[in-house]
């Protein structure tokens, strides 16, 4: 058992590798719809020309920023989404923030549009000016009052409410014939295509700005592959907003890499999930003679020869005899909780990294019956208080060290620490 009460995962191969530990103390283990819009096509026809020449002004920065993006991309729920390249488009446009200030790594796909968060975004996409006009009675104190003030003073809409019209109903969902509506009047669509492009949209008070949206390639309906629907009724996701944004601007979806394990999973620190990934590729994990869980288990408290603590921290690492290969990467320095580490019987080489001297709460370092060379950090002395056992015998390898201190220190833990040279 470990100080936090969790055994090892594959604890056995703990028991079984004692051979380079040559007399070593194990003796305790760790174990509404749209109406009234005022329409000016030529103000529209500026706006949207505008809005068009900062999206080709910051084409060079929406191309760099995929190549920036951290695995999974800028949010953390729409990962496998269809829509997710458009979405990390209108990110990198600055169109959208996320839906969880100030944190803003979520960017809730599945909730549906209202007419506020519509506001919000066209207001940013077309890069509309500031008014001081407040044109509605219902939309004090919302968020998103500024940008549906410029909305209404940009003409691309009038309310919600006609004839008065002195209403925006903020919080109102959006349908997908109205965003249509919204869509056609803030980037002046004029030609329907002939009309009639679903099957779905003839009683529709908007079927012609719908029309004219799939002409402009916006819009492709809602049941592929045949898509001879548009769902009019249908209330505007906003996974589907930011492809219904993206194609109106003219943007290239944005695929980031994908997400990590250690992204994904929440039972241990992501840095610290890391560095046993980090280990797991350095030292050839596919061809370990035990990786049960490995990089498969979203959980890696449950990977072989890894323990955890309660509290949800990597306090112990078993990998003896277990064909590891390549030199032991300094990652492992960050796993700051570790109690045991054990590497002994692989065929480990190169240098000793110096970050293991940050492990500072380890009771037992076995590194023995490796190839490890070089010289010994000294940082291995900040051990010093706390660690029980040492073992770094067996090496193919010559082990130095570069002070008295040191070498005396590691002779105190184990005398045959240099029978290598």
């Amino acid at each position: 058992m470990s100080r936090s009460g969790r055994s090892v995962s594959g604890s056995g191969g703990l028991r079984r590798s004692l051979a380079c530990r040559s007399g070593s103390n194990l003796g305790r283990g760790r174990g509404a719809a749209e109406k009234g819009f005022a329409v000016d096509s030529r103000s529209r026809t500026v706006v949207v020309s505008i809005a068009v020449a900062g999206m080709l002004l910051s084409v060079f920065s929406v191309a760099s920023f995929a190549g920036v993006l951290p695995p999974g991309g800028t949010f953390t729920d729409d990962d496998g989404n269809i829509h997710e390249g458009n979405i990390e488009a209108i990110a990198a446009a600055g169109i959208t923030k996320g839906c969880n200030p100030p944190v803003n790594d979520l960017y809730c796909p599945g909730s549906s549009v209202t007419r506020g968060q519509m506001a919000a975004f066209l207001g940013r996409a077309l890069d509309l000016p500031a008014t001081g006009a407040d044109f509605f009675i219902d939309d004090d104190g919302s968020v998103f009052e500024n940008d549906i003030n410029r909305l209404a003073e940009a003409g691309i809409t009038k309310g919600c409410n006609p004839p008065d019209n002195d209403k925006f109903c903020p919080d109102s969902k959006v349908t997908r014939e109205v965003m249509a509506a919204f869509l056609v009047r803030a980037f002046d669509y004029d030609d329907d295509g002939g009309a009639g492009l679903f099957n779905d949209t003839a009683g529709s008070i908007f079927a012609h700005d719908i029309d004219k949206l799939a002409t402009a390639g916006v819009t492709k309906g809602c049941n592929p592959p045949d898509n001879t629907e548009f769902c009019p009724t249908d209330l505007v996701k906003r996974d589907q907003m930011a492809s219904f944004l993206a194609r109106a601007l003219g943007l290239s979806p944005i695929m980031p890499p994908a997400a990590t394990i250690c992204a994904a999973q929440t039972a241990i620190p992501e840095t610290e999930c890391e560095s046993l990934v980090t280990l797991y590729d350095a030292t050839g994990g596919d061809q370990w003679t035990q990786r049960t869980g490995w990089l498969t288990d979203p959980d890696p408290c449950t990977w072989y020869g890894v323990t955890c603590s309660a509290g949800s921290v990597v306090t112990g690492l078993v990998r003896i005899g277990n064909q590891l290969s390549g030199s032991i990467p300094a990652e492992l320095g960050n796993l700051t909780n570790l109690e045991f580490l054990f590497l002994g019987g692989n065929q480990l080489s190169g240098s000793i990294p110096a970050e293991l001297g940050n492990l500072t709460n380890l009771d037992f370092l076995d590194l023995c019956g490796n190839q490890l060379s070089g010289a010994v950090p000294v940082t291995l002395l900040q051990l010093d208080g706390t660690l029980q056992s040492l073992s770094l015998f067996g090496q193919t390898g010559c082990l130095t060290a570069s002070t008295s201190e040191l070498s005396a220190w590691l002779a105190s833990h184990d005398p045959f620490w240099n029978d290598g040279c």
